[in-house]
C-alpha cells in the first residue's frame, strides 16, 4: 500500500510539503534517567544519555532522502548477511549480490568516523 504511488494516502498527502529525514543508530551503553521538577512519576520525562545516543544523532544528520538510514561502523559489523548484502542485476543483467550499505565519513568527537547509509528498503505488507 504505501509503496504504490497511485494510493489514497499519497494523493491526500500531496497538498503537504515534502518530508526528509534521517535515521541513525549506534550501538553500546546508555543510561536513562527518569527527571523533571516536582510531581509524580507521571509528570517526569524519560531522558536517554551515553555517546550511542548522541553518535546516533549525529549520523540521523547525515542521512537526507533518499539515504535515510545510517548506521555506525560497530553495528555495521554486527549485521547478518541477509541485511547486510542483496541481489542486484549488473549493466549485463546478471544477478550479483552487493553490499547494500555505502561507507561514508562523519566527524564525531573531532574524529573522522565511518558510518554507512543506505537507500535499500523493504515492504511492509
Amino acid at each position: 500500500m504505501w509503496s504504490n504511488s497511485t494510493s489514497g494516502i499519497n494523493t491526500l498527502l500531496a497538498k503537504y510539503s515534502a518530508v526528509d529525514f534521517g535515521i541513525g543508530l549506534d550501538d553500546g551503553n546508555i543510561l536513562c534517567a527518569k527527571v523533571g521538577v516536582g510531581g509524580d512519576n507521571n509528570t517526569k520525562d524519560l531522558i536517554w544519555i551515553g555517546n550511542p545516543v548522541n553518535k546516533s544523532v549525529v549520523i540521523s544528520n547525515e542521512c537526507k532522502a533518499s539515504y535515510h538510514i545510517g548506521i555506525s561502523s560497530r553495528v555495521y559489523n554486527n549485521l547478518l548477511d541477509d541485511v547486510k548484502y542483496g541481489k542486484k542485476k549488473d549493466y549485463m543483467g546478471i544477478e550479483r549480490e552487493v553490499d547494500m550499505w555505502q561507507s561514508y565519513y562523519v566527524t564525531y568527537n573531532g574524529k573522522q568516523e565511518v558510518f554507512y547509509k543506505t537507500s535499500w528498503h523493504w515492504t511492509v505488507y
